[in-house]
């Protein structure tokens, strides 16, 4: 009896091991592992979009950190990241699925702010 529960914890273990092996092995393309070593700024420079930073002081005192992708006289769009995130969560997935870029390049003033 104690050798079958041996094996069947065995089983449990080895499928477990088979399923998580998948997500170990690194499958992104270079670029995209490149990005996971950027800011803010060596993102939006390797990709040729125009930031900004401003600092904006709250009445309590608290220093705010804004980033802007520049286009005057756009109509602005402010982005505001969750919970324990940040603004870089905007642009970090790259132009072709990040909203940051996509709101820049459908001709928004982008603000996306800190906390």
């Amino acid at each position: 009896m104690s050798n079958s529960i041996a094996f069947v914890v065995y089983l449990i273990f080895l499928m477990l091991g088979a399923t998580t092996a998948g997500y170990m092995e690194d499958k992104y393309p270079a670029s995209v592992l490149e990005d996971t070593n950027l800011d803010m700024f060596g993102l939006t420079r390797k990709y040729d979009y125009p930031l900004e930073s401003h600092f904006v002081t709250t009445e309590d005192k608290y220093i705010l950190c804004l980033f802007r992708l520049r286009r005057p006289k756009a109509r602005p769009v402010f982005l505001m990241h969750g919970l324990l995130d940040s603004s870089i969560t905007w642009i970090l997935s790259g132009p072709w699925a990040a909203l940051g870029y996509y709101l820049y390049d459908l001709g928004y003033d982008v603000w996306m702010g800190n906390a």
